[in-house]
């Protein structure tokens, strides 16, 4: 009886043990990764979409946009760079520091506010810089502004900003945060992981290589193209 008692015993150490050296998932601001990435593929798309949308309303055109697969991937790394230096949008963070310490009546609006304002800045200055990154190291211009009222040099402008910034303020506000609360409810751990190491994997090539073709042939990739007249 006490032998059993003993066994028993020690069986339930034994599970308590492995239980509390399993290792957590890891986090970012209390946030799985692989759900984080997740978002990231799905805001890879979206930039993909949104900036073939707008070639069809200017131009009648559609593309591939310089990538094989329809996402961009440089979207995805922008969704994560907001996240990481913003935070959400309903409570503004400077790298996970709180800018508003305390709660008032109008906290929420002016969180949103400024999460607003920097985006937009940190778009135009982003467009900017990977603009002539690219004329510097290829002479290729990728996009060119110069047509559109108040532009700031050829690669960037205030009513471009204001769109990308506004959609990407949306997108953090109304997609992100939900999108990971649905994900940590209704999503394995494994499963986002192996969506991460298999189409998210696939898209960081497909962008790399994009970047590479470029600074090496100094030739703009097109895969396909479909011109609507």
């Amino acid at each position: 009886m006490e032998k059993n008692y003993n066994n028993a015993q020690a069986l339930q150490n034994s599970n308590v043990k492995s239980l509390t050296t399993q290792k957590s998932p890891p986090k970012l601001f209390g946030i799985e990764l692989s759900y984080i990435g997740i978002v990231m593929i799905i805001g890879s798309f979206a930039g993909w979409l949104t900036e073939n949308i707008f070639r069809l309303i200017n131009a009648k055109i559609l593309d591939s946009r310089y990538h094989v697969l329809p996402f961009i991937f440089a979207y995805g790394i922008a969704v994560f760079a907001m996240f990481l230096v913003l935070g959400n949008p309903n409570d503004v963070h400077i790298f996970g520091l709180k800018i508003f310490k305390s709660n008032f009546r109008l906290k929420k609006l002016w969180s949103n506010l400024i999460y607003l304002a920097v985006v937009i800045l940190f778009v135009g200055i982003g467009e900017i810089l990977a603009g002539y990154f690219y004329e510097i190291t290829t002479g290729l211009s990728l996009w060119n502004y110069s047509h559109v009222p108040l532009h700031i040099t050829k690669y960037t402008s205030l009513p471009t900003m204001i769109a990308f910034g506004f959609g990407a303020w949306l997108y953090m506000k109304f997609i992100f945060f939900p999108l990971i609360h649905w994900q940590q409810k209704h999503m394995s751990y494994k499963l986002a992981t192996f969506i991460n190491w298999t189409l998210g994997l696939l898209i960081a090539i497909d962008g790399l290589s994009m970047v590479i073709i470029l600074l090496i042939t100094k030739v703009k990739p097109l895969y396909w193209r479909i011109i609507f007249k």
